[in-house]
């Protein structure tokens, strides 16, 4: 492989936020971020977190799983109880080899931890440090509210706070620093001082002083004069990319949260646990984008039926529509019921596909085609089922 002989005497730093870092999939990481990574190893940047932002991260996934971990036992255990199952136990039920249900949960809980670091120690981000002045420096602006604490002694902003003392730093070493932030509050205090801010990592990519770089200079070159080529080749194979597609979707639009009045939530809200039977897909290759060295944006749209969950009030328990199965709680001591149902819903979304640099040799490789979804938009409920 050529590789790009103008390589940077040092890496551009670049540092993520909490909120980035939580919209990312540490298992199916994005092509874009896949593009980030490989431009890494070249030397050409060097991606960071601050101790703070990389601790939050990983307590949310940690919490996840802890969270998904105890749905489980209590559901299994409410299985066993229920004469219409032939489960007599829990300890039938996982086959413990002389430890009962309860010691293997606890033992799954006990490894939570020590197998998400194995996981984000992979993943190739820098962590910057706490300095020994931090906390001082950071109870100092705390006392004042000045930025990036919105109001005196909001302590909501202290992790912030501690975030912004991490990229000042960085920023304070290597100017060219860029700060990839969805919080306008903290992204408005790094510009303060100078520090150039962008609010999702497609935006990084497509900065000059990013899209400039190249892992493959060869690569890079033929991929701006022939991508209309390599559009026409997935084009000729949608077949494959929708059933590629329908297999990323199936996770990845667990967890996101709809919208829509006929959903008898207080806001309206309810949060998609599963997606299947995914119809009516349209990829718009029309307008298909690059937006980084081998990587490809396109818009598509589709439909699918969802399982979602959400909370009904528990004096709306017994006046919901037919669709809904509210799971009766405490009246007493509960104010809320989980509820959860079935609905037909409509997304707009972005296709990012990494293309393998093969495709240069005159064949797109279909067995690796790394593809996610992003900007993805609930746009109609069509129906409840």
């Amino acid at each position: 492989m050529a590789k790009c002989t103008n390589k940077q005497a040092n890496p551009i730093p670049v540092m993520f936020d909490t909120n980035i870092l939580r919209g990312m999939n540490p298992i199916h990481l994005t092509p874009e971020f896949r593009l980030l990574r490989r431009l890494q190893e070249a030397n050409e940047v060097k991606l960071l977190a601050s101790k703070i932002a990389y601790n939050e991260w990983a307590s949310h996934l940690i919490n996840e799983t802890t969270k998904k971990t105890n749905d489980l036992r209590r559901t299994l255990k409410k299985l066993v109880s229920d004469p219409g199952s032939s489960i007599e136990s829990l300890d039938q039920f996982l086959h413990t080899n002389g430890s009962t249900g309860d010691e293997a949960f606890n033992l799954i809980e006990n490894t939570i931890d020590r197998n998400w670091d194995g996981v984000l120690n992979g993943i190739g981000l820098n962590v910057e440090d706490l300095d020994p002045n931090d906390t001082n420096e950071v109870f100092k602006l705390y006392f004042k509210g000045k930025p990036p604490f919105k109001d005196l002694k909001n302590r909501n902003d202290i992790p912030d706070a501690f975030i912004f003392r991490a990229l000042s730093r960085v920023h304070q070493e290597d100017p060219r620093t860029i700060f990839v932030c969805g919080d306008g509050t903290l992204s408005d205090t790094a510009k303060s001082i100078g520090c150039k801010t962008v609010s999702t990592i497609n935006d990084l990519i497509q900065l000059e002083e990013i899209s400039s770089l190249s892992v493959d200079h060869e690569f890079n070159l033929w991929w701006e004069q022939n991508l209309e080529s390599v559009v026409s080749q997935l084009r000729d194979d949608e077949d494959y990319v929708i059933d590629e597609f329908q297999t990323i979707a199936l996770s990845e639009l667990e967890g996101i949260e709809v919208t829509h009045f006929l959903i008898p939530e207080d806001n309206s809200t309810a949060t998609i646990s599963y997606a299947y039977d995914f119809t009516n897909i349209i990829i718009d290759w029309d307008n298909a984008q690059s937006i980084g060295e081998g990587v490809l944006s396109v818009g598509i749209t589709f439909e699918s039926f969802l399982e979602v969950w959400f909370y009904v009030y528990r004096g709306d328990a017994f006046d919901v529509p037919s669709w809904v199965e509210v799971s009766l709680g405490d009246f007493e001591d509960d104010h809320y019921f989980d509820a959860s149902g079935t609905i037909h819903g409509k997304f707009n979304a972005l296709l990012s596909i990494e293309i393998d640099p093969s495709v240069k040799d005159g064949k797109l490789n279909l067995e690796e085609l790394p593809m996610t979804l992003s900007e993805t938009e609930f746009v109609d409920l069509i129906q409840p089922t």
